[in-house]
C-alpha cells in the first residue's frame, strides 16, 4: 500500500484534541456541606480534581474518527495490480488477428512475449489469451477501449495494439492515452473492393444520376455518374417496381429507388442583408454539380419546404411543413483574434476559414463545426421529427471569410445531402461494406499526468470507504454524546 499525499497524515496529530477534551472536561458536582461532614466533603473534592478519562468508548470513538479522516486525506492505494500482475507490458490483439498479422508482426509479438509481455484481447474484457487458441470479440467502438484503460495503467506502462481500426468502429472524439501506447494496423487486408450505389435521382432532362462508392480496407471512393441505357455496360442492374425505377450494382443486395421529386428550399432573410446572396450562390453551385432538381424560393409561411435557411436576426417560427431548418443563433457577437472554423473530424492540410466574429453560448446539441478552441459553431438536434441546425456566426464577410472560399460548398453540402436523403445517410448496407481503416501506425495524443497517477481509480476506491466510515463514526459519536448529556441533565 502507498499514500498519494503522505503529508496529510500530519492531520492525525488532531488526536490531541479529544485527549485534552476528556482530561479537562470534568463533571462539576455540587458539594453540600452538612454539619461536621466538612472534612469528608473536602476529601471527595480532592478526588474529583484528579485527571482521568471517565468514558473510554466515547474517547476511543473520537480518536478513531480523527485517524480515519487523516488516512482518507492521505489517499492510500494498493499497488498489487502493477508490474507483478500485469507483466512487463501488454500486447493487445484485435478481432481477426489470426488472418490479419503478417510474418514480421508475428515475430515482433513473439519477441515481446519472450520479454515478459502478456497477450490480451483488445475488447471489453481485456482478458489474457493464447494466440493459437483464443479469438477476440468484435468491438463496435475502439476509442471507448482506450478511454477505459486511461487512469488504470501507469504512465510508463508499455502497450502494443495490433488491430484494424475501422472508421465505423471509432466513435466520438479521438482519445488521449495516459499510458505508453503504440498502435499498428493489421498488415493483411482485404484484396477486393465492394461496389454499391448509394443514391439515385432524376437529373436534368430524362437522365438518371447515380452516386456510387468503392470501399476497401484502406479507402472509400465516391463518384457521380449517369446511367447509360439499362446499366449493363456499367455493371449495374435496373428494374421497375410499381412504376418506380430502381437500380443497383451487380454485387449489391438492396435496390435503390430513383428519386424523382423536386426539392424545395426556402430562404428567410431581411432585405438589407447580404447573407442571402452567398447562400443563393452556394445553392446554384450545389445544384449544378449534383444535378438534383432543386427549387429555391423566398420564405413563405405554411408552404411545404424540405429545407429552410433562416437568416433573420430574430428568427422565424417554422411550422410542421418544414423538415429541416438552418438558423442563426441569437446573442451578443464577440470579436475573434486568430480563430478558425473547423469541421468536426475533418483532417486536411488546407487552411481553414477564418472566424472574425461568433456568438459564444452554451449549446448542448451535437457539434458539427467548432472554432479553434473547441467551442461549438454549428450544432444539430432533432425535435418532433424535424432537424434543427444552429449557426453561431453569420454568412457575412465581416463574420467569416467562409463565404469567399470553396469551403462553403464543402461545409454545407454534407448538411444539405443529409437533409434531402435521410434514409440513404443511414444506409445499413453501405455501412456494412464500408471497410475503411487507417494504414500503418496509429498515433494518438498523449495525456500529461504526473507519475504515480496511473492507477488513480484504485486510490479513490479506497478513499470513498474511508469517508463513509468517518461519517458512520461521527454519527455514532453524536449519538453517544447526546445520550451522555441527557444522563448528566437528569442527575
Amino acid at each position: 500500500m502507498e499514500l498519494l499525499y503522505p503529508l496529510a497524515l500530519f492531520a492525525a496529530f488532531g488526536i490531541i484534541v479529544p485527549i485534552l477534551v476528556h482530561l479537562w472536561n470534568r463533571r462539576r458536582l455540587r458539594v453540600l456541606r452538612v454539619g461536621n461532614v466538612d472534612i469528608i466533603g473536602k476529601g471527595k473534592q480532592q478526588q474529583i480534581k484528579k485527571f482521568r478519562i471517565k468514558n473510554w468508548p466515547l474517547f476511543l470513538l473520537r480518536c478513531l474518527l480523527i485517524l480515519c479522516l487523516a488516512l482518507a486525506l492521505a489517499q492510500p492505494r494498493f499497488v498489487g495490480n502493477s508490474a507483478k500482475s500485469y507483466g512487463a507490458g501488454w500486447v493487445l490483439l484485435g478481432n481477426g488477428f489470426q488472418e490479419g498479422l503478417n510474418e514480421w508482426q508475428w515475430s515482433t509479438i513473439d519477441s515481446l512475449v519472450k520479454a515478459g509481455y502478456q497477450l490480451r484481447a483488445f475488447d471489453s474484457t481485456f482478458r489474457q489469451i493464447e494466440k493459437d487458441k483464443d479469438s477476440v470479440l468484435k468491438s463496435h467502438d475502439l476509442f471507448s477501449l482506450i478511454h477505459r484503460l486511461n487512469g488504470k495503467l501507469d504512465p510508463d506502462f508499455p502497450v502494443f495494439v495490433f488491430a484494424r481500426p475501422f472508421l465505423t468502429q471509432m466513435q466520438g472524439d479521438v482519445p488521449s492515452a495516459s499510458f505508453n501506447l503504440r498502435w499498428q494496423d493489421l498488415a493483411q487486408g482485404y484484396s477486393t473492393a465492394t461496389y454499391s450505389v448509394r443514391y439515385a435521382w432524376k437529373a436534368d432532362g430524362d437522365s438518371i444520376a447515380l452516386l456510387q462508392s468503392s470501399a476497401t480496407d484502406k479507402s472509400t471512393r465516391l463518384w457521380k455518374t449517369s446511367l447509360v441505357d439499362d446499366g449493363t455496360t456499367q455493371d449495374l442492374m435496373t428494374k421497375v417496381d410499381k412504376g418506380i425505377l430502381q437500380v443497383k450494382h451487380v454485387d449489391q443486395d438492396n435496390w435503390i429507388a430513383v428519386d424523382t421529386q423536386t426539392y424545395h428550399i426556402q430562404i428567410a432573410a431581411e432585405s438589407a442583408m447580404a447573407d442571402k446572396r452567398y447562400v443563393e450562390a452556394f445553392l446554384r453551385t450545389f445544384a449544378h454539380h449534383s444535378s438534383l432538381p432543386i427549387k429555391v424560393s423566398d420564405y413563405s409561411p405554411g408552404t411545404k419546404c424540405d429545407f429552410l435557411f433562416d437568416l433573420t436576426l430574430d428568427g422565424v417560427k417554422p411550422d410542421s411543413t418544414y423538415k429541416t431548418v438552418f438558423r442563426y443563433a441569437q446573442g451578443k457577437a464577440e470579436t475573434q483574434e486568430q480563430n478558425r472554423l473547423l469541421q468536426t473530424g475533418k483532417q486536411s492540410n488546407a487552411v481553414d476559414p477564418i472566424l472574425y466574429k461568433m456568438i459564444v453560448a452554451n449549446d448542448d446539441a451535437a457539434s458539427l463545426w467548432t472554432d479553434a478552441f473547441g467551442r461549438s459553431v454549428l450544432t444539430r438536434y432533432q425535435e418532433q421529427g424535424r432537424m434543427f441546425y444552429t449557426f453561431h456566426s453569420r454568412f457575412n464577410p465581416q463574420w467569416t471569410d467562409l463565404v469567399w472560399k470553396r469551403d462553403m460548398v464543402d461545409y454545407l453540402s454534407p448538411i444539405l445531402l443529409h437533409a434531402l436523403f435521410p434514409p440513404a445517410a443511414n444506409d445499413e448496407y453501405a455501412d456494412s461494406n464500408d471497410k475503411r481503416s487507417f494504414g500503418g501506425d496509429i498515433i494518438l495524443p498523449r495525456t500529461k499526468i504526473h507519475k504515480g497517477d496511473g492507477d488513480r481509480s484504485s486510490s479513490w476506491e479506497m478513499q470513498a470507504p474511508l469517508i463513509w466510515l468517518a461519517l458512520l463514526l461521527f454519527l455514532m459519536e453524536r449519538i453517544m454524546s447526546y445520550r451522555l448529556k441527557g444522563k448528566e441533565d437528569v442527575s
